[in-house]
């Protein structure tokens, strides 16, 4: 009886995970495409910031810079105006009540400075003579002479603003009174436009624009503008202008001691330029930095995937031979233990007939160890009147394997009666040569077949 044994179990093979290289690719370079188009968003707000700042610091400098020149002309108004009350013909038109001599003098006066209009009083009020541009209202004054320059504030004088400024002449003869008209002070209003959408303007604190390159006499529309000026403190700001229409940049900055201020206004889009062209830029950068990401991540991707996929067939390949071979020595366990198990006495020998190794079965039948058979010649186990049924089947093995005849083997094989065929002249003999290596086969010498060793071994 057989006893069946069991094999060494196949160790399962592990499944080969798949490989994530493309993915982690893929992470590393939209993570970095991430950064960078963070960054640039970042850089892009911090510069068009740091545009703005800038810009706006400009605009504010150029308010003040307006502010030092009406300053600067204001102060030249009052120098004139207190160096003609000390010119002789004040003083002698006064002394001798020359009306002739104070009206040409007073013209005089009126051309030399900006002024509206020019006059010089007595000592008791009355009025000497006058000097005015057409279609001015003389500002009020009172009866009492001043003994020290006195500044009035501004006032409407028909289509113009004017500040009064009355000045003493000489030792209590009268005063000469001037209309500085505060319209001349910033130049002419062609002059007060810059670059493509800047203006000026000279502005009181109830929202009067007095100078301007446009809309003098009127007052200011917006109210977040007359909140400014109101206030009387620098500012610059970005409002939306009724008067232009669109959005602003405005710079305000108050004069000193005079009541009015200076207002800048200039388009957003031309102030703004350069934050905005800078920013817009970045954004581009970024957008294209973004979409160089995006492709270089996919292409690395798939390539590092594709490549991925290579080593993963590579392994799965290997792990099927491993199976494989692991499913062949399972088997040839099992085949060794059947043949180990066998009653029947099983020998394996080579093609000239050299054991190489037997089972317990042939210990038991032929009655020598396995170590004592294994390297000597099979024929001493066999009956001398059977050896050439041996010597013809391992003749025929060989041809089989081999696919052709052995060159040892005679070429005659008549059939003998036991089925087996036999050579008939030289018969097939085992090689001469033991340099040869012979091709290896099994023969099974069951214990029905032959006799005892007992019976022929003597």
């Amino acid at each position: 009886m057989i006893r069946p044994t069991v094999g060494a179990r196949a160790t399962p093979a592990r499944r080969s995970r798949p490989s994530h290289a493309g993915l982690r690719t893929v992470a590393a370079v939209v993570t970095a495409t991430a950064v960078s188009l963070v960054s640039l968003l970042w850089a892009s707000t911090v510069a068009g910031e740091e545009v703005e700042r800038r810009a706006l610091a400009g605009l504010a400098s150029t308010a003040k810079a307006t502010v030092l020149q009406e300053q600067q002309a204001w102060d030249g108004a009052v120098r004139i105006a207190v160096s003609a009350a000390a010119r002789p013909f004040a003083l002698s038109a006064l002394q001798s009540g020359d009306a002739a001599l104070a009206g040409t003098g007073v013209e005089n006066v009126l051309v030399t400075g900006p002024f509206a209009v020019v006059r010089l009083y007595g000592r008791g009020g009355d009025l000497l003579a006058t000097a005015a541009i057409p279609g001015v209202t003389p500002t009020p004054v009172d009866g009492n002479a001043p003994s020290r320059v006195i500044v009035g504030e501004p006032a409407g004088v028909g289509t113009r603003t004017a500040r009064q400024v009355s000045v003493p002449v000489g030792a209590d003869l009268g005063r000469l009174v001037v209309d500085v008209d505060m319209t001349q002070l910033l130049g002419k209003p062609s002059d007060l436009g810059f670059d493509r959408t800047g203006a000026k303007f000279l502005v009181t604190r109830d929202g009067l624009i007095v100078a301007g390159s446009t809309s003098v006499g009127t007052h200011l529309l917006s109210p977040v503008n007359l909140a400014i000026v109101a206030a009387g403190e620098p500012v610059t700001t970005q409002v939306y202008s009724p008067l232009f229409g669109r959005m602003t940049v405005e710079s305000f900055e108050p004069i000193p001691d005079q009541g009015v201020g200076i207002l800048l206004q200039q388009a957003r889009s031309e102030v703004m330029a350069g934050a905005d062209n800078l920013s817009e830029l970045l954004h581009w950068v970024a957008l294209a930095v973004g979409l160089l990401g995006a492709a270089v991540a996919v292409s690395l991707g798939l390539l590092v995937g594709r490549r991925g996929r290579r080593p993963a067939a590579t392994e799965r390949r290997l792990v099927e031979h491993a199976e494989e071979m692991q499913r062949a020595e399972d088997a040839q366990a099992r085949l060794a233990s059947i043949v180990q198990a066998s009653a029947d006495a099983i020998l394996a020998n080579t093609l000239d007939g050299i054991v190489t190794s037997g089972n317990p079965g042939a210990e038991v039948l032929f009655g020598y160890d396995a170590g004592a058979m294994i390297g000597s010649t099979i024929d001493g186990l066999i009956p001398p009147d059977r050896r050439a049924e041996e010597t013809e089947m391992r003749c025929r093995v060989a041809g089989g394997v081999a696919g052709r005849r052995p060159a040892h083997c005679a070429s005659k094989w008549p059939t003998m009666a036991s089925g087996y065929r036999r050579p008939t002249s030289a018969g097939c003999s085992a090689p001469s040569s033991r340099s040869t290596r012979p091709r290896p086969a099994g023969t099974a010498a069951r214990a029905s077949a032959w006799p005892s060793a007992a019976s022929w071994s003597k």
